[in-house]
């Protein structure tokens, strides 16, 4: 899931690169129409990814109470995993230059 929402922001920001150098009245209308609706499907993702997190932080949880002591510490790993994951596409695309 998580590797999905990267190569989607990827390719968002992919799409941005040639405008954003650009001044504002450099732009020219189909200019301005594609970045306005990039960014609108960048900020869309931002919102769909953050439930997505916090639906596998809620699930995790959740699945935590069926498990063994040694299977809990496999999914604490596995979660610490996706968590490092998340905060570095996190500070990639929407918080750059920002600390972990």
């Amino acid at each position: 899931m998580l590797n999905k929402w990267a190569k989607k922001f990827e390719n968002l920001v992919v799409e941005c690169k040639p405008y954003v150098t650009k001044k504002d009245d450099e732009l020219t209308f189909d200019e301005r129409e594609k970045l306005g609706k990039t960014m609108m499907e960048l900020v869309d993702g931002m919102g769909k990814f953050s439930v997505d997190v916090t639906k596998m932080q809620q699930d995790a949880s959740l699945l935590k109470c069926e498990l063994s002591d040694n299977e809990v510490v496999s999914l604490n790993q596995v979660m610490e995993i996706l968590n490092q994951r998340a905060k570095i596409i996190n500070k990639k695309y929407f918080n750059p230059g920002k600390e972990l």
